[in-house]
């Protein structure tokens, strides 16, 4: 820590600024994937009856880590975007003095197996064509 003291603030407080801090920053459904993200955890801080960030620790993390994975059938990449979003928002909590320094190193981020990182599904002609005909009869030419 090196002569940085900690200013005590609850999870929901520390999410609470790190997504006001984001909110210009990030699209719309990438706010929604960090709320979600960041509920998980808020959540895991209840029941882990953690009050305060200041207290947040490596075995925490490695704790948290196992509750996510115990609590449903997650599969290994999406564990792995909750989690990435975890140390995104520890990050924060690094530059604000919440949590010590370097904690957001210390997430236990897991490895993906290959056959996860790509989805090699092939819609159906029939969705790709009606996705085309929306975008041309109510979005044509436009940006998005």
């Amino acid at each position: 820590m090196a002569g940085r003291e900690l200013e005590p603030i609850t999870p929901e407080d520390a999410i609470d600024w790190y997504l006001d801090h984001r909110r210009d920053e990030l699209r719309k459904a990438t706010r929604y994937t960090h709320r979600s993200a960041l509920n998980i955890f808020h959540d895991w801080t209840e029941e882990a009856d953690l009050a305060d960030l200041n207290d947040l620790g490596g075995r925490d993390l490695v704790a948290f880590k196992t509750w996510r994975k115990s609590e449903t059938d997650i599969k290994t990449v999406s564990l792995n975007g909750t989690l990435a979003v975890i140390q995104r928002f520890l990050r924060f909590c690094e530059t604000i003095d919440a949590v010590e320094e370097d904690l957001a190193d210390r997430v236990p981020l897991p490895n993906v197996p290959p056959n996860e990182e790509v989805r090699t599904d092939v819609p159906e002609d029939k969705a790709v064509e009606a996705i085309r005909s929306y975008y041309h009869r109510f979005e044509y030419a436009s940006r998005r």
